[in-house]
C-alpha cells in the first residue's frame, strides 16, 4: 500500500477519492436508488468497460503507444510490479548483478577521477540502433564517449536505483533492510575512497521513502523538491523540480569540492508527459529515430547534463555515468525496444588523454 502510494501524485490520489465518494453515492443515495434501471445499467456497463479495458492495456502491455502513454498512470505501473512481486516465489534479493552498473563499473577501476557523477534517467530507452547513433552524434559535438551499452532492469525506479547503487536485483518489499546492504552500495565504497556523497531528486522525499533509504545507503548530503523550492517546477504526473534546473543545482554542490561523487535521479521524462512541458532540446540528438515524447525529454536531461560538465572547466576530471532506471512504460513489448533493456553511456570531461 506505501508503494502504491508513494507513487502517486496528489493529483490521482485526489481522483480516487472522488471515486470512492461518488461509489458510495451510487449504493447510499435515494436519488441514485429513484433513477431509471436503464440509466444504472448504462452507467454500470460503462465504469466496467472502461476499468476492463485500462486492466487489459496494464496487464498484458497491448495497445498503440499513444493510447498506453495517456491511460496508464504511475499507480497502476506499480500495482503491476507489486503483483507480478508477489507471485514470484523468488526471495526478496533476487541476487547480484554482473551486469553493467555503476557500482560495477567503480569497483573494477584502479583509478577515478575526483568528480564522479551518476545520473539515473527516468524512462529513458533506446534501441541498439539509436545507441549506436547517439554515440556517435555524441563523439562528432566533441564529447569523449568512453563506453556504451546495456543493463537488464528489473521493476520501477527504486530497483533501478538499487540495481546501479548495489548491483543487485529486489523484489519491491517494505521490509527491504535498506541499512543491512548499504556497505556493499556504491556511497559507502566512495566514502571509503575519499569522497564527499550527494544526492538530489526533484520530487518530494517522501514518497517511496526516498529520505530513509537514501540516507540508510550513505547519501549523507541529501536534496529534495522542498531544499530547492524556488527552482522553476515542471508539468506532468509528478509535478516537480524541472530536470534542468535540478541539474544544474547538483553540480553547483561539487564545484568546491575536492573528492566529490554526485548521484541525480530525473523527474521531467516520466510518463505521462504534460502536453505543456517545454519543447525538449535535441542539441546532441538531431536526427536520431525517437520512439516517444518521454525519450525526448530523457535525451533532453542528459544533453544539459553534457552542456553543464563541459562548460564547468573549474570541476577538473570528472566522469558522468548516464543510465536509464526502466524502461517507458508506453514501449515496453511495443517491439522498439530491446526486451527488459536499458541504456547506459560513460563519459568524461577536462581529463588528461
Amino acid at each position: 500500500m506505501f508503494a502504491v502510494l508513494g507513487n502517486s501524485p496528489v493529483p490521482i490520489l485526489l481522483t480516487c477519492s472522488l471515486f470512492f465518494l461518488l461509489m458510495f453515492f451510487f449504493l447510499y443515495s435515494d436519488v441514485y436508488r429513484k433513477t431509471s434501471l436503464e440509466f444504472r445499467r448504462v452507467a454500470f456497463f460503462i465504469g466496467f468497460s472502461l476499468i476492463l479495458f485500462k486492466g487489459v492495456l496494464l496487464v498484458l502491455d497491448v495497445g498503440a503507444s499513444e493510447i498506453r502513454n495517456k491511460i496508464i498512470t504511475p499507480s497502476p505501473f506499480a500495482i503491476k510490479t507489486l503483483i507480478s512481486d508477489g507471485f514470484s516465489k523468488k526471495e526478496n534479493s533476487l541476487g547480484k548483478t554482473s551486469e553493467p552498473t555503476f557500482l560495477n563499473h567503480v569497483k573494477g577501476e584502479s583509478s577515478m577521477p575526483a568528480k564522479m557523477v551518476l545520473m539515473l534517467v527516468e524512462s529513458w530507452g533506446e534501441s541498439h540502433g539509436s545507441l549506436v547513433a547517439v554515440e556517435k552524434k555524441l563523439k562528432s559535438r566533441g564529447v569523449k564517449v568512453l563506453k556504451t551499452g546495456f543493463t537488464d532492469y528489473h521493476g520501477s525506479t527504486m530497483q533501478g536505483e538499487i540495481r546501479e547503487l548495489c548491483s543487485e536485483y529486489i523484489q519491491f518489499d517494505a521490509s527491504t533492510n535498506f541499512s543491512a546492504m548499504a556497505d556493499g552500495c556504491a556511497p559507502a565504497y566512495m566514502k571509503n575512497k575519499g569522497y564527499e556523497v550527494f544526492g538530489v531528486h526533484g520530487y518530494q522525499k517522501m514518497f517511496y521513502a526516498r529520505d530513509t533509504v537514501w540516507k540508510s545507503l550513505g547519501i549523507d548530503h541529501a536534496y529534495f523538491q522542498p531544499e530547492m523550492s524556488k527552482l522553476k517546477t515542471c508539468p506532468g504526473p509528478f509535478l516537480g523540480i524541472c530536470d534542468e534546473d535540478m541539474i544544474n543545482f547538483g553540480v553547483d554542490l561539487i564545484r568546491q569540492q575536492d573528492r566529490a561523487f554526485l548521484y541525480m535521479l530525473s523527474l521531467s521524462s516520466h510518463e505521462p508527459i504534460a502536453s505543456s512541458m517545454p519543447e525538449a532540446s535535441v542539441q546532441y540528438f538531431q536526427g536520431i529515430e525517437t520512439i516517444g515524447d518521454s525519450q525526448l525529454v530523457a535525451r533532453s536531461a542528459i544533453g544539459i547534463l553534457i552542456d553543464t560538465l563541459s562548460t564547468s572547466t573549474e570541476l577538473g576530471c570528472t566522469e558522468a555515468y548516464v543510465v536509464g532506471d526502466h524502461q517507458p512504460p508506453s514501449a515496453v513489448n511495443s517491439g522498439q525496444l530491446s526486451e527488459n533493456q536499458v541504456p547506459y553511456i560513460r563519459m568524461s570531461f577536462h581529463c588528461e588523454p
